[in-house]
């Protein structure tokens, strides 16, 4: 196969961004710069990584070209974004509840430079009008994420506000946030690979929207099943969602939720299918002998929500491997001749660099 070499270098504008955060350091561990410093709750960050910001924006990249069968970034996330406007907002939910294996802000400045990469309608989105949240126990800072509620840069905070629409998630009574319920025209769902050792059996892009709502505990009855279906299926969520990206570069087989990974995968997969994207994160997490996924039985019941699929018969898997050098592409069609979820799975083992 062709090698294709632009994968290779990172654009000016990235480099500019990542490095202004400091210095040639930012390159390997950069924190999401969101403008103005505003005071926290929590300690001031001290996160370091050894990820790579030039291989993970490779990854993104490449996987939302594949999923969408576009061959320009810009092109690819218009796509999942028909009628976004240039007064737009879209919302990006995080998983920062545990600062040991967070949502990395490498993952989630690679979502950010694609979408700026759009073209919408001869201007490009502004900063502004992307929101990174999670709820008020987040550990932003912790987690390399620095906290943004002014009008000027990408924005960054943990949810304060929610909408007085009630919505009933399968008989327990649920608010959104409003950045979800009126604000966001869409929304982009990072997930990461974690088991959850106490409550759920995993934790991976469905139960990402536990911070979303404002009573989560109150679902976690019956190792959340099927309330995390239901909570997903409710129409702000649904009808906004354009993706699901599962951060897989480093996962949590035990220990999780706030423990620290066990493993690395070296993997970040891109799906609409929330449904289908948690069924394979969840093999993955089996694949390492978690003592706790067989609990997950809410990626089962998911599926009668009209959400996405768990049976991989019907999957449509994208496996890219090594977009920054010699990029290996395999397509695993539906087996069953039906296809209802289509999923990327990009992986590149100089992700951590």
């Amino acid at each position: 196969m062709d090698k294709k070499k632009e994968t290779n270098n990172i654009d000016r504008r990235t480099f500019v961004k990542l490095a202004s955060v400091g210095g040639l350091a930012g390159l390997t561990a950069p924190l999401i710069s969101c403008g103005e410093n505003l005071t926290e709750p929590e300690s001031s960050s001290n996160y370091s990584s050894d990820i790579s910001p030039v291989t993970v924006q490779a990854m993104v990249d490449e996987g939302i070209k594949n999923l969408t069968g576009q061959s320009d970034v810009g092109a690819a996330w218009k796509s999942l974004m028909p009628n976004l406007a240039v007064t737009g907002v879209v919302a990006i939910k995080v998983n920062c509840r545990s600062s040991a294996l967070p949502t990395h802000p490498e993952v989630t400045n690679a979502v950010i430079e694609g979408l700026l990469q759009m073209d919408l309608g001869g201007a490009s989105l502004p900063e502004n009008n992307i929101h990174i949240y999670d709820n008020a126990k987040a550990y932003f800072s912790e987690s390399g994420y620095t906290l943004n509620s002014s009008s000027s840069g990408v924005r960054c905070y943990s949810t304060s506000s929610y909408s007085s629409t009630r919505h009933s998630v399968n008989g327990v009574s649920q608010n959104l946030c409003t950045l979800v319920q009126d604000t966001a025209d869409y929304l982009i769902n990072i997930g990461v690979l974690k088991n959850h050792a106490s409550m759920a059996g995993a934790t991976l892009c469905m139960k990402n929207h536990f911070g979303t709502c404002n009573s989560p505990r109150n679902m976690h009855i019956n190792y959340g099943d099927p309330y995390i279906g239901a909570l997903n299926a409710l129409a702000p969520i649904r009808s906004k969602q354009c993706l699901n990206i599962l951060d897989a570069i480093y996962g949590a087989a035990e220990g999780g939720p706030y423990g620290g990974p066990t493993f690395v995968a070296n993997k970040i997969l891109l799906s609409q299918d929330t449904v289908a994207i948690d069924y394979l994160g969840r093999e993955i997490l089996k694949e390492q002998g978690s003592s706790t996924v067989s609990w997950a039985t809410y990626i089962d019941s998911a599926p009668n929500y009209g959400i996405g699929t768990n049976d991989p018969t019907k999957m449509e898997i994208i496996n890219i491997t090594n977009p920054t050098g010699d990029i290996q592409l395999a397509t695993t069609l539906a087996s069953s001749g039906e296809t209802l979820g289509r999923v990327a799975i990009v992986e590149d083992e100089t992700a951590l660099g």
